[in-house]
């Protein structure tokens, strides 16, 4: 149980990355013209929650298939210093940048 808990924790980091790097890339590169794509305000959202999701499930389920128990503990133990140095920093990128 212990090796689907990590699997769970490292998938959810990786869905904060994933959709803050594809956030912070489409600040700095533009949104998609609002002539090309219709609704532009929430099917650039829903591509980037879609895609980060996608990222968290390999990434989750390839680190349940790595690990071992004893890894698993050791992943766990380390959550929540990773959600300070990777998830919260991200999550301010995101709301500093328009």
């Amino acid at each position: 149980m212990t090796r689907v808990a990590a699997a769970f924790a490292v998938g959810a980091v990786a869905v904060c990355v994933s959709y803050a790097a594809q956030r912070l890339g489409s600040a700095y590169g533009g949104e998609v013209d609002a002539r090309m794509v219709l609704a532009n305000e929430h099917i650039p959202y829903f591509y980037r929650a879609a895609l980060a999701l996608l990222h968290g499930v390999v990434v989750g389920v390839g680190a349940g298939l790595a690990i071992d128990d004893a890894a698993a503990v050791r992943v766990l133990g380390r959550v929540p210093a990773l959600v300070l140095l990777v998830v919260v920093p991200a999550a301010l990128l995101m709301v500093a940048v328009p």
